[in-house]
Parts: C-alpha cells; sequence; structure tokens
C-alpha cells in the first residue's frame, strides 16, 4: 500500500510580529534534487496560502506517493535539509505529513525533535 507524504515547505517567516521572505532557494534546490534520485515516479508542488497570527502567505506543498518501504527516507532527507538550513528558512517547527497525520519537527541546539 502507497504512503501519501506532504511536506509544508516555508518561503516566509515570522519575528518579532512582521513578515519576512525566508532565503529558501538553497534548501529547496537541494531538496528537489535528493528527492528527485530516491523518487522514479516523480514528485507535486504546489504553492498554497497558509494562514497563521494574522498573515497570509504562500507556503510551498510537496506532494509524495511512494512505498511503505521507502516513505521514512523521503522525511529523514527533509528533516536534515531543514535541520542545516534552518538559520535562512527561520522557522518555529517544519511540518510533513504522512497519510494526513501531521508530524511537527522542532530544531534546536541539540539536534530536532518530532511530534
Amino acid at each position: 500500500m502507497a504512503k501519501r507524504l506532504r511536506f509544508h515547505f516555508p518561503l516566509y517567516y515570522i519575528k518579532d510580529n512582521i513578515l519576512y521572505g525566508a532565503d529558501y532557494h538553497e534548501a529547496r534546490e537541494e531538496l528537489v534534487r535528493r528527492w528527485s534520485i530516491l523518487c522514479e515516479e516523480g514528485f507535486n508542488s504546489y504553492k498554497t496560502n497558509l494562514f497563521v497570527h494574522g498573515f497570509e502567505y504562500d507556503e510551498e506543498l510537496f506532494v509524495i506517493y511512494c512505498d511503505n518501504e521507502i516513505y521514512t527516507e523521503f522525511a529523514k532527507i527533509f528533516v536534515d535539509v531543514t535541520s542545516r538550513y534552518h538559520y535562512q528558512l527561520s522557522q518555529d517547527c517544519y511540518i510533513y505529513e504522512v497519510d494526513d497525520v501531521y508530524v511537527k519537527v522542532y530544531i534546536g541546539e541539540g539536534g530536532y525533535e518530532s511530534r
């Protein structure tokens, strides 16, 4: 049975109640490159509106369908890339979904934590 993965990729961040554009280009390029190697069938990307703390802004939503055996590899890549580019992306947390179940990833000095 296949899994549906949805990765919420940030294009903006909020700091001190001000909306800023994130420096996301290198992180996005790496995600796409690494996922493309893993996913022979390809995947989709959509720009969506996000409503948070009174702001409306864009995010990119990556949708991947894959076999149960490899879905964790896509999540590991997402966590690795968002961890390494955390300073540029500046998010409180990063979100992905596995079959409609939200997973929040919090990046800190000691690594990351998923909830």
